[in-house]
Order: C-alpha cells, then sequence, then structure tokens
C-alpha cells in the first residue's frame, strides 16, 4: 500500500475516532442534562438512584436502568428500567410526559407501614408492574389529554386509562386551595377506562369478607345481592342494564369497560353534588360493559 494511502486512512481514523469520542461525551453530558431536568419535577422528598444511564441522539429518549426509588409516599422501590420518551422541563409541573417503567416492585418489608397494611389485608408480599404514562397539556385551549395511563402486572391485572378535560386553567397546584379550586373549575369531557382483572378482585372480596367473619363465597353472594335490590328499586331501563354488567364483573371478573361522555359541559364539582344515581348515571352517560374472555358482553342473570 502506498504512503498517501497510509497517511489517509490514518488520518481518517484519527478523525473519527476524534468524532467518536465527541459524541460520547456530548451524549453522557445530555444524559445528565435531561436526567437533571427529569429529577427536579419529581415530589418532594423523592430520592432516586440508579446503576445507568443512557441518552439515544436518534430519537432523545433517556433510559435508566436498575433504579431504586424512596419516597415519603410509598416507601422504597426498585424498578428495572425507565424511559423518558418526552419531558417538559420548563414548567414546574410538566405540560407533557412520555414514561415507560419496567419491572416497578415493591417488597413488603421496604414499603411504609400504612402500605404495608393495605399489602396485608390484600396478600401481596411483593408487587411488580410495569406503567406506560403519556399526558398533554395545552394552556392556550385549557385542556389537558391524557393520552395513556396504563399500569399492568401479574398480581393486579390491567387498568387503562384515557381522558380528556377542559377549562383546567393551570396544572401549577401548590395547596389543597389550588387543587380544589382548579377541579372545580374543570370540565370532564370524556374518560374511558378499561380493566382486566388477574387477582385483585379476588383479594379485595377476600378482606371484605375477612372484615364481616364470613366466608369469600358468602362476601360474594352478598355483594351480587345487594347489586340485585338495587336493581329492582331503579326504574330507569338503561341504569339497571349498566348494574347488571357491575354485577357479572363480580360474580365472575373478568374485563370491565367504563366510558363516560357527558351530554352537556358538567364541571367537575358537581360530581359530588349528585345523590340520585339515575341523575347522575344520565347527565354523564356513563356506560360499563363486562367483558368474559371471549370478548363478548356477558351480563349475570338474576338469582330468584
Amino acid at each position: 500500500m502506498k504512503k498517501g494511502r497510509i497517511t489517509g486512512l490514518i488520518a481518517v481514523a484519527v478523525v473519527a475516532g476524534g468524532g467518536f469520542l465527541f459524541a460520547q461525551l456530548y451524549v453522557d453530558r445530555e444524559a445528565d442534562r435531561r436526567i437533571g431536568h427529569f429529577l427536579t419535577k419529581l415530589p418532594d422528598g423523592t430520592k432516586v438512584k440508579y446503576r445507568s444511564a443512557g441518552y439515544s441522539l436518534w430519537n432523545g429518549k433517556v433510559r435508566l436502568r436498575d433504579v431504586t426509588v424512596a419516597s415519603k409516599m410509598a416507601g422504597e422501590a426498585r424498578i428495572k428500567g425507565l424511559t423518558v420518551a418526552s419531558f417538559d422541563k420548563f414548567h414546574r409541573v410538566p405540560h407533557f410526559v412520555t414514561i415507560k417503567v419496567r419491572g416497578f416492585e415493591m417488597r413488603r418489608e421496604k414499603a411504609l407501614p400504612k402500605t404495608q397494611v393495605w399489602m396485608d389485608r390484600l396478600g401481596y408480599k411483593t408487587i411488580v408492574v410495569d406503567v406506560d404514562y403519556v399526558y398533554r397539556y395545552r394552556p392556550d385551549l385549557r385542556e389537558l389529554t391524557i393520552e395513556r395511563a396504563r399500569i399492568s402486572g401479574p398480581q393486579v391485572g390491567t387498568l387503562e386509562l384515557r381522558g380528556r378535560f377542559g377549562n383546567v386553567k393551570s396544572l401549577d397546584a401548590r395547596t389543597m386551595g389550588d387543587v380544589i379550586a382548579i377541579g372545580m373549575q374543570a370540565v370532564l369531557r370524556d374518560v374511558r377506562l378499561v380493566y382486566t382483572d388477574a387477582s385483585l378482585t379476588k383479594r379485595l372480596i377476600r378482606a371484605f369478607a375477612a372484615d364481616a367473619g364470613e366466608s369469600e363465597a358468602a362476601a360474594r353472594a352478598r355483594l351480587v345481592k345487594s347489586i340485585d335490590m338495587e336493581m329492582r328499586a331503579t326504574k330507569s331501563a338503561n341504569l339497571r342494564r349498566q348494574m347488571q354488567h357491575v354485577r357479572a364483573f363480580i360474580a365472575k371478573p373478568g374485563k370491565i369497560v367504563v366510558t363516560v361522555k357527558p351530554r352537556a359541559t358538567v364541571p367537575m364539582f358537581l360530581i359530588a353534588t349528585f345523590r340520585n344515581p339515575n341523575m347522575f348515571q344520565r347527565m354523564f352517560k356513563i356506560t360499563v360493559t363486562a367483558l368474559p374472555g371471549n370478548g363478548k358482553a356477558k351480563v349475570g342473570k338474576k338469582k330468584n
């Protein structure tokens, strides 16, 4: 090989190596910067440690691995992996967030005493879930959209929530008074909730039975009977249909879908003022559907 070619290859290697080192330094610096912005938005008293972090130049995602989170609300939890795809760093309360959490694990011995109480009641020693969370707030439209809020785990099932809220004047709530003021002015546009049960419903009924000093079967039968009584008392055929689906889910938990789409603009604070279930259902246009494994709607039969 000629000397000129060798010199050229060496020059290319040096430039490429320097470019790689520069890119690596930039990636490390950008990861630290973005992680720093993310950590400053966490609730007060929350501490986060992680083993490794990465940043993608291609899509801007930040990934943390082997994360430990300690908070005043729940105690200490471990996370296998956390991906921050997008995050608003310019506002105290972010106006947009896209986060994926894989392997969020909470052990009883690491939880706070209050958390340990309900874990004991439901028979959990460890809870492991994955979380997907995407929301966006448009201050110009005063609209908050929960594009996806999904929690799933083998011991709890899968809960998926989507919703839109209007007339949300701010997300920056610093006191409980701020929260109440924002909630009273906000307007519910639509909500869709889908829950696929694993063992949570059975655990709840078991705890309910223990409180009443009866068997699980007796507690379930008592819940079904109380719904039957409510169904006989209501004059609304539509409300009766929704209650039938609730009854079917309690009798044999599978999947339940709840949609809320108000017929008119309804301020959120009115929810607390409705005493008549029929009025509540009619105003908010609530639809409940119980679905077994085959995906077809199933309604429980009344017992005589």
